[in-house]
């Protein structure tokens, strides 16, 4: 249980992306599809476990070290971190705007 709940215990089912990948990314995704963009260099343990839980139901990809300046901007993600969700369709988006800060 203990082992499970450390980061090399959780598979890391994400996709790590880089510069304009997240556009393909989503478009070429037959299920929904949540995009992480982080300034951090490595995947959040959440997310990872998130991922993991959600698997074959909705695919994750991250964006990490505050890379993609641009990308951010195609998205309209104006600060790190920010997660923003993809509908399945191709109907649009959402940018999660709840809390992100650890309490």
């Amino acid at each position: 249980m203990i082992k499970f709940a450390t980061a090399k215990g959780i598979p890391d089912t994400t996709a790590r992306l880089a510069g304009h990948d997240a556009q393909r990314f989503v478009q070429r995704s037959t299920l929904p599809t949540v995009l992480l963009f982080t300034h951090k260099a490595e995947v959040p343990l959440l997310f990872k476990w998130l991922a993991q839980r959600f698997q074959g139901r909705m695919q994750f990809g991250w964006l990490g070290d505050g890379e993609g300046v641009e990308v951010q901007q195609d998205f309209g993600v104006q600060t790190l971190p920010a997660i923003v969700f993809f509908h399945r369709d191709g109907s649009g988006s959402e940018e999660y705007d709840g809390d992100l800060t650890p309490s």
